[in-house]
């Protein structure tokens, strides 16, 4: 479980993909020497396992739905090394709760359609996501949805 509040931003090192899943090696400084092999972390909203921790780096396995769910393997819009990425630990008992109810567990991938300043304030902007209609069928009016780990995302049609 996650709040949708990037804590971290990571590079992702390597990420190596064949046809029932992969594996992606991601630059971390600063989290990585927090992190414990078989813990939890969302990286662009996607709830992954940690298998290795190895310096400022960590690694976590992708299943062959990861890849094809996520950006992991978007195709024409997989991330590749160098991409910056969000991190995010998991919500532990007993903390203090500061954003919304987060999975991890990521459903499909959008096209970004446009980005716009609200002209009302300065701080707010528009974002267009464009989702197939098989999925845009679950997507609930007034709800939130999460675009990279980011929440919330407030949905109108």
């Amino acid at each position: 479980m996650f709040t949708g509040i990037i804590e971290h931003i990571g590079v992702v090192e390597s990420l190596s993909a064949a046809g029932n899943g992969g594996r992606v090696f991601i630059h971390a400084p600063g989290l990585a020497g927090t992190l414990a092999v078989s813990k939890s972390i969302a990286v662009n909203g996607c709830c992954l396992t940690i298998t290795s921790v190895d310096g400022e780096r960590f690694s976590a396995d992708l299943s062959a739905e990861t890849m094809n769910k996520t950006s992991f393997g978007a195709r024409g819009g997989e991330l590749k090394s160098g991409a910056r990425i969000n991190l995010e630990q998991p919500l532990k008992a007993g903390e203090e709760f500061g954003g919304h109810f987060v999975l991890g567990h990521v459903d499909g991938i959008g096209r970004i359609t446009h980005l716009t300043a609200d002209d009302a304030s300065e701080s707010s902007w528009t974002l267009g996501v464009k989702v197939t209609a098989d999925f845009a069928r679950y997507i609930v009016p007034q709800g939130s949805i999460t675009v990279d780990g980011v929440s919330p995302v407030s949905y109108t049609h």
